[in-house]
């Protein structure tokens, strides 16, 4: 992980004064990396004039305040130091791309509530199984998206990081579910909805992840992934995008994930389709429903990339 950038910084003199470096020379809005006579972490945001529209965020371990038309995010917890730089990066490359101040500040509060959503109910963290599911998303993007498509069509068929969808991507008219698969060949249904759609075709994809170790020439963490993702989408302005998604997923780029190695195995395609073994109704009093699938009773729905190729968008 990078070092966080208060750790150059000197400690001021008296409290009247904070120690700071310009955070990016590219941007509409000046935002400096600050230190306060308190040895705390801050992110200056110059030039700022508050309106009654922006919605203020409340924080426990971040206090905002205005002074001198300067917007200050102090951190009052030394050790939270690392997802506030993730934060402070994350609200830096939401206007790097904004034409204006006005939308930049908007858009800056419209970031800071999401984080206050993310921090407030610990959403920042996700455990093994979600790592997963994150980890076999970005590689059917890589090996199989990001090759038939253009980087900013790939993004846009991504949907599993919007709050309310219901399928991971949805390419033109075809829904597409990606599970991931340990030693057995069972994948795990999360809602009713998954296995249904109203567009006109439903597709599986499901790719085999095991644990592994650093020590395994092929494996590789879910930041190798992300890495190769924004590569591939070759364009800074959807590089931003991408990482805001990854955030709405609800990932944050925590060192602690740096130790989680996978190794891919082998992938499938599933056509879902009226005979396919998956639940057709729920009860109006069943209000949540999850199930397990034996792929081992679904080798007449197995179809190839060819065929997908060939189906999708056609």
């Amino acid at each position: 992980m990078n070092e966080l950038p208060w750790n150059k910084l000197d400690v001021p003199e008296n409290s009247n004064l904070l120690t700071s470096t310009l955070a990016d020379t590219e941007n509409i809005i000046d935002f400096y990396w600050a230190k306060n006579f308190f040895n705390q972490p801050v992110l200056v945001i110059d030039q700022f004039e508050y309106t009654e529209k922006y919605k203020v965020p409340d924080f426990e371990n971040i206090e905002l305040f205005v002074k001198n038309k300067k917007l200050l995010l102090v951190l009052k917890k030394k050790s939270e130091a690392e997802i506030f730089h993730i934060l402070c990066r994350d609200i830096i490359n939401s206007t790097k791309f904004v034409s204006n101040r006005k939308t930049a500040f908007s858009t800056i509060f419209e970031r800071l509530i999401k984080w206050q959503d993310l921090l407030k109910a610990n959403k920042h963290k996700i455990d093994k199984k979600m790592l997963k599911g994150l980890a076999g998303e970005l590689i059917f993007m890589r090996d199989h998206l990001l090759k038939e498509y253009k980087a900013d069509e790939v993004l846009a068929f991504w949907q599993a990081p919007e709050e309310d969808s219901v399928h991971d991507f949805v390419i033109c008219d075809t829904a597409l579910e990606v599970k991931t698969r340990g030693s057995k060949n069972i994948i795990h249904i999360s809602s009713f909805e998954q296995m249904q759609t109203q567009l006109k075709k439903l597709f599986l994809y499901v790719v085999t992840l095991s644990e592994s170790s650093a020590s395994n020439a092929n494996s590789f963490n879910i930041f190798d992934l992300i890495d190769q993702i924004k590569k591939l989408l070759a364009d800074e302005r959807l590089v931003v995008i991408f990482e805001q998604m990854l955030l709405n997923y609800g990932f944050v780029g925590l060192a602690e994930y740096e130790n989680f190695y996978l190794h891919k195995g082998s992938e499938d395609f599933y056509r879902v389709n009226e005979g396919f073994p998956k639940i057709n109704h729920k009860p109006r009093p069943v209000t949540q429903l999850k199930y397990t699938i034996d792929l081992n009773y679904c080798t007449n729905y197995k179809t190839d990339t060819l065929r997908l190729k060939e189906e999708i968008c056609h």
